[in-house]
């Protein structure tokens, strides 16, 4: 930064030093080395930043990885992020650190609905425009481990650097599908609510089965039992 300090602060970077009077000339002399500072791609720097706020401020490589999944699969269908009108779902198949990096990304929440886990113990992600009906599943490649050729103590830092920089299409691969969701699934209003005639609670979305007594929910269907307060699982 430009700074008038002459002893810099700690963990200040100074790159030029300016007088009343010289400030223009000071500045035309460093604009090369601020602009070595500045991201070079400020959506992705932005997305990983908002990942991280969400996250606790924690950047892990799966963290940038999915920022970066998040915003592959909004540019293959066209939606701008983050989207606040339950135009886009994302279908997760991961439960892991990426999955706080596509809510935060895609502005998508399992709330609304319109952010939906399948874990498949997967770093990928379906996404579908309610708009148009396209839907797209994006997914880390398989090699790129091997590819970043990251390994020993500093291997983080390096896939970190990788996920970060590299562009999405040597990150991941990017396939049309033709998911759609049930209706039940969904956003807005539930469809549906039943009484389960076993435990006599409310039963949201076809969530029950139906038996010749009546809906039954499913822990009650499967009888499984709710483990009393303080049991070890």
């Amino acid at each position: 930064m430009l700074s008038r300090s002459l002893d810099p602060a700690e963990g200040e970077n100074v790159i030029e030093r300016w007088t009343p009077g010289t400030e223009l000339a000071a500045g035309i002399s460093c604009a090369h080395a601020i602009a070595q500072l500045v991201p070079r791609d400020r959506t992705v720097d932005a997305a990983i930043r908002a990942a991280m706020r969400l996250h606790g401020g924690h950047g892990c490589a799966g963290l940038i990885l999915g920022a970066r999944l998040a915003l592959a699969g909004s540019a293959a269908l066209g939606v701008l992020l983050p989207d606040t009108r339950k135009r886009l779902i994302v279908v997760a198949e991961t439960d892991r650190c990426a999955l706080d990096a596509l809510q935060a990304v895609t502005g998508c929440k399992p709330g609304k609905r319109t952010l939906r886990t399948l874990d498949y113990g997967k770093l990928a992600a379906t996404f579908i425009d309610q708009n148009t009906g396209r839907s797209v599943r994006v997914a880390a490649r398989g090699d790129l481990r091997a590819r970043v050729g990251a390994s020993g103590p500093g291997r983080h830092e390096l896939q970190r650097a990788a996920y970060a920089t590299w562009p999405a299409n040597e990150l991941f691969s990017v396939a049309e599908t033709n998911l759609q969701l049930a209706q039940y699934d969904m956003p807005g209003p539930p469809r549906v609510r039943v009484l389960c005639v076993a435990c006599g609670e409310e039963v949201s979305d076809a969530r029950h089965k139906e038996t010749e007594s009546g809906p039954v929910c499913l822990p009650c269907a499967s009888a499984t039992a709710y483990p009393a307060q303080g049991a070890s699982q």
